[in-house]
């Protein structure tokens, strides 16, 4: 059985503070929750996709432009963090299962749009090695944010 873990509201978002202090305490909580899902079932694959967009969060993809790489607040950016997630995916699914890594994808995405209803960071040659090292820590360390200021 799997269980994916999801990800964070953005940090510009109305539930705050009402019933989250940030976007730590959101991740947190979520953490915990699926922990005590995994613990309580069968389920014991975990697709850290959460995880994967909270580290691409710390990266220099996060523009500070309120939308924290969703497309509206509350869903996946359509491009790098859709990216991202499928990386995670492939890397939790598929890898394991034929030893074919996500690394060297070359599949991109180019829509850009700035709506604050379908916000889209493309993917490029450029940041496509960030998500995928996104989704690359998150599997190491699906229940912790990893910094990746210096990406």
């Amino acid at each position: 059985m799997v269980v994916r873990c999801s990800y964070v509201l953005t940090a510009y978002h109305s539930h705050y503070p009402k019933y989250f202090a940030n976007q730590q305490a959101m991740f947190e909580v979520i953490v915990a929750q699926v922990r005590k899902i995994t613990a309580q079932t069968c389920i014991d694959i975990v697709i850290p996709s959460g995880t994967s967009l909270q580290n691409l969060r710390t990266s220099s993809l996060n523009r500070d432009n309120g939308m924290d790489l969703t497309r509206d607040s509350y869903h996946m950016d359509y491009g790098i963090s859709r990216y991202a997630a499928a990386a995670t995916v492939f890397r939790t699914l598929v890898t394991p299962c034929t030893g074919v890594s996500v690394e060297g994808n070359g599949y991109r995405y180019s829509t850009s749009s700035t709506s604050t209803t379908g916000y889209s960071t493309p993917v490029t040659d450029a940041n496509a090695p960030v998500a995928i090292r996104a989704a690359l820590e998150a599997c190491r360390t699906p229940y912790a944010v990893t910094d990746m200021s210096k990406y």
